[in-house]
């Protein structure tokens, strides 16, 4: 795939000088003239609350993490923010290549441009109702934080001081993309070999660090509830259009994995490792029940799936509606994992024939309920 530099979107660069328009110019869609189309390069991934000593330790682990970027609202929230175009973003001229068609999430179709969110936030620097955060920018907030003996935060700088601070510290652009890895789809194809069993005693089990590929420092998962009706259905199809977004579910848990990589990884170690800026979160990481290592290192793993767009459609197929949308009955993981890896094959068939690919072949033997 050709790897085009993103446009680097300077948040001062718009000037926000006030623009006379007549009805008929205001009735034109705002997008025409937006030069960067943020709501492409931006995914809220959660919502935090900044109230203790931990709460502040995991927002800077979460900002180790390259391409997460936090944005403080000025009702006192804090939003994370997958930030990576889509890929279905034309970077040369910011216009979607799926519009129009049927690969188009309903998300997209039925945003309303003309009041859009991110337009009035992320174009034109930070304002009275949105600051971008980064690492630079929130350790300037950790050092004006004060804390009681409980650790709780009793006292937070005002939002002028932030506003001023930050005006030194603009928020630099994103990087390109990094490689991905490539177990994801091993599984569609896996051939059930038995596993190699260890002692009690052995390093593997007693170390588990020791013959990671460090999982827990390129992965970061967010859980969100499982779909209930298709427009949460199609929310995940519209995630899995950014770059190194995956869907994880663990039996009727389901969540948004994120394929990124902490800035102190040195190999498969942490370079901080011992040091006072290694984040609580890391420090106290209890390896022996480490579920990253299991879901992320096994081709196959017993009590999860990953899944990324390619097999959305897929995905889909294992759902049944209602005729107001909603979703009649959540289909078990290892039903849809059965019924994803019967349509690998079905694909891997058409294709050694030299056909389009698995539409339309009717997969039997399959129980989607």
């Amino acid at each position: 795939m050709q790897r085009i530099p993103l446009v680097p979107v300077d948040q001062n660069g718009i000037p926000a000088q006030p623009v006379v328009l007549s009805f008929a110019e205001a009735q034109e869609s705002p997008c025409a003239n937006c030069a960067t189309s943020p709501c492409c390069s931006y995914v809220h991934l959660d919502t935090l609350q900044l109230d203790t000593l931990v709460d502040l330790d995991y927002i800077l682990y979460l900002l180790n993490f390259d391409r997460i970027e936090l944005g403080l609202h000025a009702n006192g929230s804090w939003k994370v923010y997958y930030h990576y175009p889509c890929q279905f973003l034309d970077r040369r001229d910011f216009s979607c290549r799926v519009h129009n068609t049927s690969r188009q999430p309903s998300v997209c179709v039925n945003y309303n441009p003309y009041n859009c969110w991110y337009k009035r936030n992320l174009t034109q620097g930070d304002t009275q109702e949105f600051l971008r955060i980064d690492r630079r920018r929130m350790e300037f907030i950790r050092d004006r934080l004060t804390f009681d003996e409980s650790r709780r935060i009793v006292d937070v700088p005002s939002w002028p001081t932030l506003l001023a601070g930050f005006a030194d510290l603009p928020v630099p652009p994103i990087d390109q993309f990094a490689d991905s890895e490539v177990v994801t789809d091993v599984w569609l194809s896996e051939d059930g070999t038995p596993r190699r069993t260890y002692a009690y005693d052995s390093e593997a089990v007693q170390n588990p660090c020791s013959t990671c590929h460090a999982y827990c420092c390129t992965t970061l998962i967010f859980p969100r509830p499982a779909p209930d009706n298709a427009n949460k259905l199609d929310f995940y199809q519209y995630l899995l259009g950014f770059p190194d977004l995956e869907i994880g579910i663990s039996g009727r848990t389901w969540s948004v994995i994120v394929r990124v990589r902490c800035h102190h990884l040195d190999g498969n170690r942490c370079a901080v490792y011992g040091k006072p800026e290694r984040p609580l979160r890391c420090r106290y990481y209890d390896a022996l029940s480490c579920t990253y290592r299991p879901r992320f290192g096994e081709p196959r793993p017993d009590q999860y799936l990953r899944i990324r767009l390619a097999q959305f459609p897929w995905l889909a197929e294992c759902f049944q509606f209602d005729r107001n949308g909603h979703v009649v009955e959540l289909p078990p993981m290892e039903v849809i994992r059965e019924h994803l890896e019967a349509r690998s094959r079905y694909a891997s068939l058409a294709a050694s024939r030299g056909e389009a690919g698995s539409e339309g072949i009717p997969v039997e033997g399959i129980s989607v309920r």
